[in-house]
C-alpha cells in the first residue's frame, strides 16, 4: 500500500503562503473621532451642570 498524505509544508509555495497570510482579518484603521465628540459634550454638560449649581 502506497502512502497518500502529502505534508503541505514539504510544498515550498504552500508553505510560502502559509506563513504571510495575516492571522487575523485587516480591519481598516479609524480615527477616534467620535470618542474625542463625545467626551467633549460629557465635559461641556458637567461644566454647564457645575456652573448652574454655583450660580444657583
Amino acid at each position: 500500500m502506497s502512502d497518500e498524505y502529502t505534508d503541505p509544508s514539504a510544498n515550498t509555495a504552500q508553505f510560502k503562503a502559509f506563513v504571510s497570510r495575516p492571522d487575523e482579518p485587516v480591519v481598516a484603521k479609524r480615527t477616534p473621532t467620535g470618542l474625542i465628540v463625545g467626551i467633549a459634550a460629557l465635559a461641556l454638560v458637567v461644566v454647564a451642570v457645575v456652573a448652574y449649581l454655583a450660580l444657583s
